[in-house]
């Protein structure tokens, strides 16, 4: 009988710091929106508590021509693990509350 310990599983890998930044980001309840601007549209949507961007969502904008490429993009769930996108990705009008979830042993996309 072969067994895993807790401590090898693959949520124990997850050994992402996070910096201050991030931090900030996951702020339980979702900050006020800033009024409309014709300048800074939002990005992407990921509202809920726990989940992260790398690049972090205070670093994506947007470019003239309303297109958002990321090479590297991650999104994930403190805690529980995260998506890699390893190829350049355009994550413009995204609303990943809608799209990713993950959860203990499962993830849905």
């Amino acid at each position: 009988d072969i067994s895993i310990p807790v401590d090898d599983s693959f949520a124990a890998l997850n050994t992402r710091k996070k910096t201050p930044v991030e931090e900030a980001d996951l702020d339980a309840s979702p900050a006020p929106s800033p009024p409309p601007s014709s300048t800074s549209p939002p990005v992407l949507i990921l509202t809920r508590a726990g989940y992260y961007t790398i690049p972090s969502l205070s670093q994506l904008s947007l470019d003239t021509e309303g297109q958002c490429l990321v090479t590297g993009f991650t999104v994930g769930r403190e805690g529980y693990g995260n998506i890699h996108y390893p190829g350049t990705l355009n994550v413009a009008n995204l609303n990943l509350d809608d799209t990713v979830f993950i959860r203990h042993k499962e993830v849905i996309v």
